[in-house]
């Protein structure tokens, strides 16, 4: 993972112009855009993460994500997993491929999004509005941290607002305690 400790230590200045993460559209793993708001109706709280196939992560975050989704999902909570090639490029296959992986291979049911970059020039509006909202921003210096690595994860809730950051070193069990808040159990 040397690699993130590169990532880690880069600041950007990034802007965005939206209010809520449900202001954003972003387009699904077959190609249609969808406006966020519509794909988290009824739902108390997201949880969106950057994904990849081939990172030592992926197992235990894959198996952890799909145990939270399958449990929570009829209770207000949803994933919105966007593939990201940056990192080592541990995400090369096409849509297709990273969709046919994550359904088949662990059985994910949950939002699956075209491949983006999350750092960067070409940083996508979801992680732009994340990385704004949470912890990688620096208020005194107007800079934003890189998302360090794959898996790095965000509750929003039902709102659009950036509730809590993790790293992508915790595991996605993590964020349970949150989640069960955040819907209420």
């Amino acid at each position: 993972m040397g690699a993130a400790l590169c990532f880690k230590k880069r600041k950007e200045k990034l802007e965005t112009t939206v209010e809520s993460l449900f202001e954003i559209s972003a387009e699904d793993i077959d190609g249609q855009e969808h406006l966020l708001a519509d794909l988290a109706k009824d739902k108390k709280c997201i949880m969106v993460v950057n994904v990849a196939s081939k990172c030592g992560l992926t197992k235990t975050h894959y198996t952890q994500m799909v145990k939270i989704h399958n449990k929570y999902k009829d209770k207000g909570f949803e994933i919105f997993a966007f593939p990201c090639n940056q990192f080592l490029s541990q995400e090369p296959g096409s849509n297709e491929d990273i969709k046919k992986f994550a359904r088949e291979k662990y059985g994910a049911e949950f939002q699956l999004f075209s491949k983006i970059d999350v750092n960067g020039p070409n940083t996508h509006e979801v992680f732009r509005f994340c990385r704004r909202h949470s912890p990688l921003y620096d208020d005194e210096t107007d800079t934003i941290q890189n998302i360090p690595w794959n898996f790095a994860k965000f509750l929003i809730d039902e709102e659009g607002n950036v509730v809590n950051y993790y790293s992508p070193k915790s595991n996605p069990d993590v964020c349970v305690p949150m989640i069960e808040e955040m819907l209420g159990l």
